[in-house]
Formats: structure tokens, sequence, C-alpha cells
């Protein structure tokens, strides 16, 4: 009887302790080990979400809408582009970091402001040229409210001064302008930083001309050279790469013919027969005396 009692007092001494146990490790967890963990847990969450935490690299960013086929030259880059630290977690392996790497480059789809730029939306300028294009310089009266940059199609008009326009070369590339109307300042920090000096809705009729280079191939260099002599040049931009070529209305054969009448004292405006002539006709049919133009 009295080791039963003994016993007893033995398992309620055990279940005390383990009761005792259990509620001194219970408070030891809610006091201390489970806000640890907690704040620990808490602490890598932040550290994962906090952006200032990231590790960041420098990054080449679009600093107003790029059109596509845009080609970056050394003119327009500090205009189009600009480099800051972003967290690379966001940014892709092949992100550009810096504008040298840009320089000859077209863009080879639309950019918004502030997109980040990587090698996949850049072709090599070499890739879009033939080997047997060589590059020029011309003159033009606009640029579609200068919306026109390197790498962009257009086509350039001849424009008679009568209301006649002739196409002279369609769908070619531009490489480079400089426009009468930027002008350009070094900054202390040694960066360049381009204005322009005249809104494009404020010039009047007699605005100076910009400069364009492009590609073109012999012919369309030759085409160039007798169009240039007759009339003024402007542009017409195209939209989107996939967009069909408009046909060449300015040929050689018409183009001598309004030179020949000029020559003789005729004034341009007035040659209207020759110039409404199509490619596929002979101009040479028509007298000087009569009036001479084609696509508008």
């Amino acid at each position: 009887m009295k080791n039963m009692r003994s016993m007893r007092k033995f398992i309620l001494r055990i279940i005390l302790l383990g009761v005792i146990v259990s509620w001194g490790t219970s408070i030891v967890f809610d006091k201390w080990i489970i806000p640890g963990l907690l704040s620990n847990k808490e602490s890598e969450v932040r550290l994962a979400v906090d952006i200032n935490t990231f590790e960041k690299g420098q990054v080449a960013i679009a600093d107003q809408l790029i059109d596509q086929y845009t080609m970056i030259t050394e003119q327009n880059i500090d205009r189009l582009i600009k480099i800051e630290s972003r967290p690379m977690i966001y940014c892709n392996s092949d992100v550009i970091s810096y504008k040298a790497d840009l320089i000859g480059m077209v863009i080879s789809i639309p950019l918004e402001s502030g997109s980040v730029i990587y090698n996949g939306m850049l072709k090599d300028s070499e890739q879009w040229f033939d080997n047997d294009h060589r590059e020029i310089e011309i003159s033009v009266k606009n640029l579609v409210a200068d919306s026109v940059n390197g790498g962009n199609l257009i086509d350039v008009l001849l424009d008679y001064g009568n209301g006649l326009k002739d196409i002279v070369l369609s769908k070619v590339r531009v490489n480079k302008i400089i426009s009468p109307y930027v002008e350009t300042y070094f900054l202390e920090d040694g960066s360049i930083k381009e204005q322009v000096t005249l809104n494009p809705a404020q010039r009047n009729e007699g605005a100076k001309p910009f400069i364009i280079t492009i590609y073109v191939d012999g012919n369309q260099h030759e085409l160039v050279s007798l169009a240039e002599k007759l009339g003024a040049f402007e542009t017409v931009k195209y939209i989107d790469d996939q967009q069909e070529p408009r046909a060449v209305t300015f040929t050689k054969e018409k183009g001598l013919k309004v030179l020949s009448c000029v020559n003789e004292g005729q004034r341009v405006e007035s040659l209207i027969d020759i110039i409404l002539k199509s490619p596929k006709d002979e101009p040479n049919g028509i007298e000087c005396g009569n009036e001479v133009g084609g696509g508008r």
C-alpha cells in the first residue's frame, strides 16, 4: 500500500514537472524565440523588396520617344539617350550600359520615354545598307515637323515651285541630320546639350534648309544631282518599315528635258506639260515653249 502511494506521488511529480517544462518552454518561445524568428523573416522580406538594397548598375534609357528605325549617331545621342543607375535585378543581362555602345546602331522597335535599352532592340547600321551604297548630302526644306531622325525611311520629293512635285528617291534611309535651328551647348560637366531655337510652326516660307545625309546607289545619286538644279527638296517620312515604297516619278530623261528648257530661258514653273509626263512617257517630243511635273 505504501509502495502504491509512493508510485502515485512519483507519477504526479513527473506530470507536474512536464507541465512546468511545457509552460516554461511556451513562454520562452512566445517571448523570445518566435518573435526573434519573425523579426529575422521580416528583415529578409524587407530586404527582398527594398529597392534601395539591390545592387545597381548603369543602364541606357530612352530620354524621349524614339521612332522605330532611328539611327543613333554622335549628333543625336545626347538628345535621345541618357544613362541612369537602376537595380540590376530588374534588368536582363544584355542591357546596354554605355552610350558608346549605341553609336551607329539602329533602333528596331519604337521606344517610349523611360524605356531601358537592350541589345535585342538594336541592329548594326551596316545590316541596313548594301555594299554599293554611298553616303551623300542634300538640302531639304522640311523634316516633317522635325520628326525625321537618323535611321528613318523617307521619300525625297522635288518641288518645282508651281504646285507640282516628283518623287526623286523612294524609301531611302537617313543617316545624319544637321539642323539650322538646333544650337549645341557644352555644359560644365563636359556633356553636350542641344536646344531647338525656333519651333517648326513659327518658320516661314523662306526658312533655312536642313542638311541630311542619305545612302544611295549610283543611279539614285545621278537623279539627285540632276533634280537639285530644278527645284527644292522636301521629305515624306515612312511610319513603318513594312510600308510599300512609292514609285519614283522623276526620271533622267524628264530632268534633262526640263533643264534644257531652263537653259533656253524657260522658267521651271512654266514647264507643266513636261513635268506631268509619267516616267513611261517620252518627254523629248514636247517643245520647251509648252508647259511641263509627276508625283504629288
